[in-house]
């Protein structure tokens, strides 16, 4: 199964909340759930038209980012995962545009990546 792809915002210094309804996985399933936001800090060359290869610069390539609290719930009823970061974590970050994926683990062992898409961060104004 693909990734579905959805881009999310992020306002800084707000809590943030997303409730993911899942589809052709059974949440009684998952035995964990990680969420990864990195920071791409270098450039992409050699993108060809038509072609989904390119080439990232050696010196440059993805950050991890720290992010304190990220807290992922699972709702074996409905068939949802909860999504959570606190203000205090989302006040700390400090980015445009991010990526990220999230990957659920099976019984059985078997990784299956949710979604993925970007992430884009609504700085605050008011401190």
């Amino acid at each position: 199964m693909a990734a579905g792809t959805y881009d999310i915002t992020i306002e800084q210094g707000a809590t943030f909340r997303r409730v993911i309804r899942l589809v052709g996985i059974d949440a009684n399933e998952i035995e964990s759930v990680r969420m990864q936001i990195r920071l791409y800090t270098g450039y992409l060359s050699n993108i060809a038209v038509g072609d989904s290869s390119f080439t990232v610069d050696e010196e440059e390539s993805y950050r991890i980012l720290d992010v304190p609290v990220i807290s992922i719930n699972i709702h074996r009823l409905s068939n949802c995962l909860d999504i959570s970061m606190p203000a205090t974590s989302t006040d700390d970050l400090s980015f445009d545009i991010a990526f990220y994926d999230i990957e659920v683990v099976l019984v059985g062992g078997y990784v299956a990546r949710l979604l993925e898409g970007k992430v884009f961060l609504d700085k605050e104004i008011t401190t």
